[in-house]
C-alpha cells in the first residue's frame, strides 16, 4: 500500500490462502497457479491434458514424477491429480511460511476477500491488454504515428515475461498500476544510437523517430 505495488510474482493461490484461506476449494485458481510454476513446454503439455486433449502418458509421468506423484495419469484422473499436486506445492509445503506472512499483515487485509484478490491480479498483471490501456501518446506526424503502431503491435505479440520487463524498464515496477500512465514520447536519434530510453521517475518511454 505504501509503495503502490502488488506481489503478482507470488502465486495467486498462495496469496489467497494467506489473506482469505480456504483456497483448497478453488480448483481453478490452484491449477492456474501450479501451471505457472512450470517451464512453458511442460505447462503446455499439462494444459492440453487438462483440456481433454490426447496426451503422451510418458511425458506427463515425467513431469509429475518431479512432484512425487505415484498415480498413473489418465484422462479420467488428470485433473484431480494436478489439483492434489497444487495443494501440496502451494499450500501444504509452504504452510508455515504463509502463516508467518499472515501474522505480520495489518488488519486492513481482514476486509479483503478472494474476489478482491482475483481482481487485483487481473488489473495489475502486465498483460498485453493492461499495458495497452496505460499507454499515453499524442503523435505529431506520420513518423511518430508509425512508431506508435509498431509499439502497439510489439506489445500485442509479446509474452508475459517480455511485457513484465517492458513495464519494469519504464516504471521500475513489475506491475501495472491502474490510473498511472506510461507517456510515450519520440525524439530524433543518430542511426547508431537508436534505442528505447526511459525516465522511470516520470514513467516516460522515449522512442526513436524513424
Amino acid at each position: 500500500m505504501l509503495c503502490g505495488t502488488f506481489p503478482i510474482q507470488l502465486a495467486q493461490a498462495c496469496f489467497e490462502e494467506i489473506v482469505a484461506g480456504n483456497v483448497e476449494d478453488d480448483h481453478e485458481c490452484l491449477i492456474k497457479s501450479f501451471l505457472l510454476l512450470l517451464p512453458p513446454g511442460e505447462e503446455k503439455i499439462l494444459a492440453n491434458a487438462l483440456n481433454g486433449h490426447d496426451f503422451d502418458q510418458n511425458e506427463v509421468v515425467d513431469i509429475l514424477s518431479e512432484f512425487e506423484v505415484r498415480v498413473l495419469p489418465t484422462p479420467s484422473n488428470i485433473t484431480s491429480t494436478i489439483i492434489q499436486v497444487a495443494k501440496s506445492e502451494l499450500i501444504h509445503k509452504p504452510y508455515i511460511a504463509l502463516k508467518r506472512i499472515r501474522e505480520t499483515m495489518p488488519k486492513f487485509w481482514n476486509t479483503i476477500s478472494r474476489v478482491h484478490i482475483k481482481v487485483m491480479y487481473q488489473l495489475t498483471c502486465p498483460s498485453a491488454e493492461n499495458v495497452l490501456k496505460i499507454l499515453s501518446s499524442t503523435p505529431t506526424d506520420s513518423s511518430e504515428e508509425k512508431v506508435y503502431r509498431w509499439l502497439c503491435r510489439y506489445i500485442k505479440e509479446s509474452d508475459g515475461d517480455v511485457l513484465l520487463n517492458l513495464v519494469r524498464f519504464v516504471t521500475a515496477s513489475s506491475v501495472v498500476i491502474p490510473g498511472e500512465y506510461i507517456s510515450v514520447r519520440y525524439e530524433p536519434m543518430p542511426l547508431l544510437a537508436m534505442r528505447p530510453k526511459s525516465k522511470t521517475c516520470f514513467t516516460i518511454l522515449v522512442l526513436p523517430k524513424y
